[in-house]
Formats: structure tokens, C-alpha cells, sequence
């Protein structure tokens, strides 16, 4: 098995998989692996849309059912949480429709939202809108990236494997990251 063969057969469904826990680096790689022909562009972003739509309803439910309980029992992060639902009371809509853009903070304020009074077919419908614009965008991000490599390289085929690779490598570097970041301050 090669690993065209291996992207090509699990690309979607990692892409799905990561989008559901945060999702902007395996959106580009995505995007990146569907101009240079091993994934269809559209079920790239498809896949983007449900893992991302799916991650933020699981995480709003989460904190519609545990959060108060969980909140009590993490009084370090209250102060994050009070400043969360503070700008959630005041750009309800807009947060919700674009809150994925803001990198790193995705799945905090998906679970925030479900300490609030929102509705959860209300969060659905527009968090669906932005799951959407954000699939198309990041998805999109990755397919013009191939495209300008490409452009500069010619044949991306010859070097499309180093580029993914580069891609993994600085995704799971940010992500280490960011984690250690986040229980650091924890």
C-alpha cells in the first residue's frame, strides 16, 4: 500500500476526525491533498463541515449538561469562563458565527455556550452557517496553497510528499504546543 493510496483511502476520514477536536491544520492538509489530486475538493470540505459542526454541538452539549459541575470543581478557569460568557452576552450571533476563526478558542467557547440561555436550535443553525464559510475557507486555504506550490515548483507531484509531511510536522508541533501551553495554565 502506498501512502497515495493511504491518503486517498483514510484522507477523509481523518479529516473528518480532526475537524471534530479543532481542525485548521487537517482543513489545509485537506485542501492542499485535494489539488494535488488525491482527495475531491468537495468531500474535503464536506468533511470539514460535519467534523467541525459535529465537534462544536458535542462540545455546547457537553457544557449545556457538565459545565456548572465542572466549573466548580475548576476554580482556576473561572475567571476565563466569566470573561467567555461576557463576550458571549454581548455578540451572541456574530461569536457564534465566527468563533471558529479565532484560533484556540474554538472548543472553549462551543462549551461555553451551552452555560448559557441559547437555545441549541438556535447554536445549531448558525453554528452550521459558520462551520460551512469556515470548511470553504480553511479547505480553500489549503487547495490555493497547492496551487501557488505548484506555480513555483512545477511538478508538485515530485515533492508532494515532503510538503505534507512539513504540513504534519507543523501542525503536531503547534498542536504539542499549544497543548502544554494550555496546562500550563491550567
Amino acid at each position: 500500500m502506498t501512502l497515495e493510496s493511504l491518503v486517498a483511502d483514510y484522507g477523509l476520514l481523518a479529516v473528518l476526525i480532526g475537524t471534530f477536536f479543532e481542525g485548521e491544520t487537517i482543513a489545509v492538509i485537506g485542501g492542499f491533498a485535494a489539488k494535488s489530486g488525491v482527495l475531491r475538493l468537495e468531500m474535503v470540505m464536506l468533511c470539514a463541515f460535519l467534523g467541525s459542526l459535529c465537534g462544536d454541538q458535542v462540545a455546547f452539549l457537553l457544557g449545556r449538561k457538565y459545565g456548572q459541575k465542572w466549573a466548580q470543581t475548576h476554580p482556576k478557569w473561572q475567571p476565563r469562563l466569566a470573561r467567555a460568557l461576557e463576550l458571549i452576552d454581548r455578540h451572541r450571533t456574530w461569536l457564534i458565527l465566527s468563533f471558529r476563526f479565532f484560533y484556540g478558542l474554538r472548543n472553549v467557547l462551543s462549551f461555553a455556550f451551552g452555560f448559557t440561555n441559547v437555545k441549541f436550535f438556535r447554536f445549531m443553525l448558525l453554528n452550521a452557517v459558520g462551520a460551512a464559510i469556515w470548511a470553504v475557507a480553511a479547505v480553500g486555504a489549503g487547495y490555493l496553497f497547492g496551487q501557488v506550490i505548484e506555480l513555483v515548483l512545477h511538478d508538485i507531484k515530485e515533492y508532494q510528499y515532503v510538503l505534507y509531511a512539513i504540513l504534519v510536522l507543523g501542525g503536531t508541533i503547534a498542536f504539542f504546543v499549544r497543548r502544554k501551553k494550555q496546562e500550563k495554565d491550567a
